[in-house]
């Protein structure tokens, strides 16, 4: 039971993973289709009355995709708890300094932990 419980921990940890990878994909899309009707719109010599309204709803779109971001950010916790619960441990590794540090050592010999590399 011990294996079944890390296994479904990878499995939930892999997909939020991909489901932050969309959503930073989806930010990306979003920024970029914002400059690009800028940058068409000043090409294109028009107003800058032109589209005015499109590019405000979607620069709102963006400020909905930021509280979203942050909202995957914050599953981050739960899982955890969850996978605490389980007697699994998740451990993200990355850039950030929120980060814990990674020790091979410990996580070697104990195989109830669950390694993702962000």
């Amino acid at each position: 039971m011990r294996q079944e419980r890390v296994i479904a921990t990878r499995k939930v940890t892999r997909q939020l993973k991909a489901a932050e990878n969309a959503v930073d994909q989806a930010g990306i899309e979003l920024a970029q289709l914002c400059a690009t009707l800028l940058s068409a719109r000043r090409q294109a010599g028009l107003s800058a009355t032109v589209g005015a309204t499109e590019f405000s709803k979607i620069a709102a779109t963006f400020a909905s995709w930021a509280q979203v971001r942050e909202e995957m950010a914050s599953h981050h916790k739960v899982l955890d708890g969850i996978a605490g619960v389980l007697g699994t441990q998740v451990r993200a590794t990355g850039d950030g300094d929120d980060k814990p540090p990674f020790n091979p050592a410990i996580e070697e010999e104990d195989g109830n932990v669950v390694r993702i590399a962000a």
